[in-house]
């Protein structure tokens, strides 16, 4: 399979990230907490998204009401604190955004092909392994690329910034909060993981 152009997907990545930058400082989000890029490969979708205190303190209590389930004792890796499918602000159908989503999707469909006429052989597997773990490190890149325009937004005081995959299993979830705010400041904040 050819490879990706990953200095071409991560500009696209740092453009899409500062596109939304613009518009969340220009939005009603205050005191945001956390701020990501929520990557699925195999079905080439990308968003980003955003969420602040009062939102997170307003899904807790919903979460509480409906369900008897106190949210905000939880605070893993895979709490709704950190939950992109539960942030209230997502980036737009910008242009840059679709430029991402056209390059994922695209990619999503080289692998499918690429594994489906080596009927999934090991060798492929391990190649398209490589591939997503790439374009994962180029988004995490994007993220610390951003971090000086991140500086434009009204920021809490435990503010993160990283990169997720909405399918990715709990290990896989701890490689990638690592990798995007490095050791110290990753157990410094999950500090039962």
């Amino acid at each position: 399979m050819e490879q990706p152009d990953y200095k071409m997907i991560e500009q696209a990545f740092v453009e899409a990230g500062t596109a939304a930058i613009d518009a969340l400082s220009q939005s009603a989000l205050n005191d945001i907490y956390a701020f990501c890029f929520d990557i699925d490969i195999e079905q080439g979708q990308f968003s980003i998204a955003a969420n602040d205190n009062a939102n997170y303190e307003a899904h807790c209590l919903a979460y509480e009401a409906e369900w008897g389930y106190v949210a905000s004792e939880d605070r893993g890796i895979k709490s709704v604190r950190y939950s992109a499918d539960e942030f209230a602000w997502f980036a737009c159908d910008c242009d840059k955004l679709a430029k991402v989503r056209r390059l994922l999707d695209d990619l999503a469909q080289q692998i499918y092909d690429y594994l489906d006429e080596d009927d999934f052989a090991d060798e492929a597997l391990a190649e398209v392994s490589h591939i997503e773990a790439k374009v994962l490190e180029t988004a995490i890149s994007a993220i610390h690329a951003l971090k000086k325009p991140m500086k434009t937004l009204n920021q809490s005081n435990d503010f993160i910034a990283f990169v997720t995959q909405n399918d990715a299993d709990n290990s896989a979830l701890k490689g990638l909060m690592k990798a995007s705010l490095g050791e110290k400041a990753f157990r410094k904040l999950f500090t039962d993981e």
